[in-house]
């Protein structure tokens, strides 16, 4: 069931010392092969572009989907077992 959070709810629960501890964990991850990043891929519409990129981390059995257009975006997070059986 997905639950919706807007940005006054993502600053209610996430300080910005433990996101930038999260970052350097994932970085970490990266660079020691633990993580995988996808680069932005960028689709053009015309005059529209429609920007896509993803990211997991097997030892935590996470993934997630980050898209966004002009103005709006959205960040799909996943639990690796609803990817994968």
């Amino acid at each position: 069931m997905p639950i919706y959070l807007t940005e006054r709810d993502v600053a209610e629960f996430l300080d910005m010392p433990s996101a930038i501890k999260a970052l350097r964990g994932a970085f970490v991850a990266c660079a020691r092969g633990e993580a995988t990043i996808i680069p932005r891929t960028r689709w053009q519409f015309g005059k529209r572009r429609l920007n896509v990129m993803g990211a997991g981390i097997a030892s935590q059995a996470r993934y997630a989907l980050k898209s966004y257009g002009s103005s709006a975006y959205h960040v799909l997070l996943f639990p690796a077992r609803d990817c994968w059986p």
